[in-house]
């Protein structure tokens, strides 16, 4: 027997109406749904909970399309999304926009609202639920078509491209020739591999105008062959270097078609000065060879060198390259890259490559005070974790800062100072959740308050049953209770189990603790 709701706003309490022999539909009235909701109901022998009904009816807004889309953007895009929804361009009723600016309004306030909240507030219940769904899709589309027409307008190439075709398809050569010389100029300011396609389109309207007037002048065919090499040979290498980095993570081996030819191709001296071809190669070369540090010094020049001609977001990618060897390297042992990654870090910080949307990514927060802290530049790390907190979304600010402070006061072994950090932390990432955990375990290990070790590896252990933590991460933190549980009842005058704990812990594949597991059985 399945049990399918109908929400009525004007129904009271139904008894259940048989449909067939398979379904069972039961109807409640709005207001009792909203007061009512912590009672229970039976019907024809089963028990209903209306708060279980609450909660179906009030959380389908957020699983849909339309919300899901509108989710994505600012308070200010909302605003000038729903101006837009009223001009001849979008052609909507007035119910859609009503409609729109209840869904904008409860977003902003934090709060959800059903397609019931709808029929209410907007059409005085004197639609069906089913004339509702079409107005929730005809937004959907809407907001999708505002999105597209938002970016198209707000992409310089792409209006340059329409705007050329424009004045070629109706013949006018003066709007023509002055807004592609506008257009070739700016072009001009960026050297990455997608100003080089859009200086190929601006010169191929420039080749499809000429060649319509007259076939007889000079044309700029060889200006467009060399364009696409240098856009080709520009985007293979980078695609390659995006390859590498994830084979180095993910161990998937990738082939790489025809990139001896290019290879071979790029020693002409017609690319010396192509500035995406020269650090995408220089980039290559340091990803495939990770242990010839001059690759490493040459990229980090090369990037120095060239960083003006290319956009912000490719810098970042460009940046994580280079810290990302670095981090390799530290893992290595060769400490002296602690430094390299921190500068780097600062000057990408500086230029705001790592911000998004002007805000800090956590994750990146955590990263840079952790390479500090691993170089034992515990100054560092504090003072980097102060000044950029406020550059945290301001629900990730306090646990960031304070995970971070933990971290810190923990190396220095100010245990207290580092226990009294972690009482801040409590993220609904169950990672970061996991690492204040982590932290808190090594701290009770090394004060040697084993009944608090115990129970708080169970109660780690339980948090990993309950919590969503899959995969590697997953592995990895049950290796890490169950080696320090073996570690606590370890005899520590006893040489040959010390030596065979050490070697399991040696060989064990998955487990972020080892250094430490291994430094206390040493």
């Amino acid at each position: 027997m399945y049990l399918v709701w109908v929400l009525y706003p004007q129904a009271h309490l139904l008894d259940t109406v048989k449909m067939g022999s398979s379904f069972t539909f039961a109807a409640y009235n709005n207001t009792d749904l909203y007061h009512t909701k912590q009672q229970s109901k039976t019907i024809n022998n089963y028990k209903i909970d209306t708060y279980d009904i609450f909660l179906y009816f009030t959380s389908f807004m957020k699983n849909s399309k339309l919300y899901q889309v509108i989710a994505t953007l600012t308070d200010s895009e909302l605003k000038s999304l729903g101006k837009s929804l009223g001009s001849e361009l979008f052609k909507t009723s007035k119910g859609h926009i009503q409609t729109f600016n209840l869904i904008a309004k409860s977003k902003r306030n934090g709060k959800t609202i059903n397609r019931s909240d709808i029929n209410i507030q907007v059409y005085q219940q004197k639609v069906s639920d089913t004339y509702i769904r079409n107005v929730l899709s005809d937004l959907y589309k809407l907001v999708e078509k505002w999105i597209v027409v938002t970016h198209a307008i707000s992409e310089k190439a792409y209006s340059d491209r329409i705007l050329l075709r424009h004045y070629r398809n109706h013949d006018q050569p003066k709007l023509f020739t002055s807004y592609l010389s506008r257009g070739k100029n700016q072009s001009s300011n960026r050297k990455n591999a997608e100003s080089i396609d859009q200086q190929y389109e601006l010169l191929l309207e420039e080749y499809n105008f000429k060649s319509s007037h007259t076939r007889t002048q000079n044309l700029n065919i060889q200006e467009l062959l060399d364009l696409l090499d240098v856009g080709y040979l520009a985007k293979k290498l980078r695609q390659v270097c995006f390859s590498i980095a994830h084979q180095s993570v993910s161990g998937n081996i990738y082939d790489k078609g025809l990139l001896d030819l290019v290879l071979s191709e790029i020693e002409d001296s017609k690319y010396a000065n192509q500035p995406a071809i020269n650090l995408y190669h220089s980039a290559m070369l340091m990803l495939s060879y990770p242990l010839e540090s001059e690759h490493f010094v040459s990229f980090k020049a090369n990037l120095d060198t060239n960083s003006k001609f290319f956009p912000d977001e490719e810098l970042r990618s460009l940046y994580l390259f280079a810290i990302n060897q670095c981090i390799r390297m530290i893992n290595r042992g060769e400490i002296q890259y602690g430094r390299e990654c921190l500068a780097l870090y600062h000057t990408a910080l500086e230029k705001g490559y790592f911000l998004l949307d002007g805000y800090l990514s956590r994750f990146t927060y955590k990263n840079v005070a952790a390479i500090a802290i691993k170089i034992g530049d515990y100054d560092w790390a504090e003072k980097f974790s102060a000044e950029y907190k406020s550059y945290l979304r301001s629900d990730e600010m306090e646990n960031s800062y304070h995970l971070n402070l933990a971290d810190v006061y923990y190396q220095k072994k100010n245990y207290d100072e580092a226990l009294n950090s972690l009482q801040k932390v409590n993220f609904s990432d169950h990672l970061f959740n996991l690492t204040a955990k982590t932290i808190q375990m090594k701290i009770y290990y090394e004060t040697e308050a084993y009944n608090l070790l115990d129970s708080h590896l169970d109660a780690m252990q339980m948090y990993l049953l309950r919590k969503k933590v899959i995969g590697y991460h997953k592995n990895n933190y049950k290796n890490v209770i169950s080696y320090t549980k073996r570690l606590v009842k370890c005899n520590p005058y006893d040489r040959d189990e010390k030596k065979s704990l050490s070697a399991l812990v040696e060989n064990e594949a998955i487990l972020s603790e080892k250094k430490w597991l291994l430094n206390q059985l040493s």
